[in-house]
């Protein structure tokens, strides 16, 4: 919890970006792995039909310099530069999700991919590869898009469908947060009986001798 949020406003203002325009964010480490090169070909397809969003990509952009400068000049070649915006490593990232109209998480591959629960409690509208353990908090049209990995047409469709009802994906964003806080209350529960069980064993023993 944020205890000074900064006004969005300033947030806006911070990244050199119009309080009017929707943000599409990916938070993630400038790598292959991240699938970027997707989100900026996905870009451009959203952009046709909604020229008033912007893509903002916060994360390291040091591991893998070599790509990171390839994609700065795909955003260049495209003439992207006034849609899209490489933030590097954020420290705000509830304010950057404050801002966030729909969250964009390309990854071709992931393990359990904290950022997603990130994004879902913080009631944001998620359009996400099917990949790594996605599918364990995130139900397809319900609490989120998922779409297949390496493919910039499904991405584009999934952020257009956000932004095309966004009182829809409201409701998803809502329905995200409210699966995050059962899913983790639950496991919150049973880790609880777990460490009593277990400790009783360390003081009793098993079968309660002493």
């Amino acid at each position: 919890m944020v205890n000074n949020p900064v006004p969005k406003g300033d947030i806006f203002g911070e990244l050199g970006i119009s309080t009017n325009k929707k943000i599409i964010t990916n938070i993630g480490r400038v790598t292959v792995q991240k699938g970027q090169f997707y989100l900026l070909q996905a870009a451009k397809i959203v952009l046709r039909e909604f020229p008033d969003v912007h893509f903002l990509v916060v994360g390291d952009d040091k591991t893998d310099q070599k790509l990171a400068a390839e994609l700065r000049q795909l955003v260049k070649a495209e003439n992207l530069s006034a849609h899209i915006t490489f933030a590097g490593v954020r420290q705000d990232v509830p304010q950057i999700l404050a801002i966030t109209d729909v969250f964009a998480f390309p990854s071709l591959w992931e393990g359990f991919a904290l950022v997603s629960l990130e994004v879902m409690a913080a009631g944001v509208p998620m359009v996400a590869t099917d990949v790594g353990s996605i599918r364990e908090v995130l139900i397809d049209g319900e609490n989120g898009l998922i779409v297949p990995p390496k493919d910039a047409e499904a991405l584009a469709d999934g952020i257009k469908f956000m932004l095309r009802d966004p009182e829809r994906a409201k409701a998803m964003g809502l329905r995200g947060t409210k699966a995050v806080e059962e899913k983790f209350a639950i496991e919150n529960t049973v880790r609880g009986y777990e460490e009593m069980y277990l400790g009783g064993i360390g003081n009793h023993g098993i079968g309660g001798g002493q």
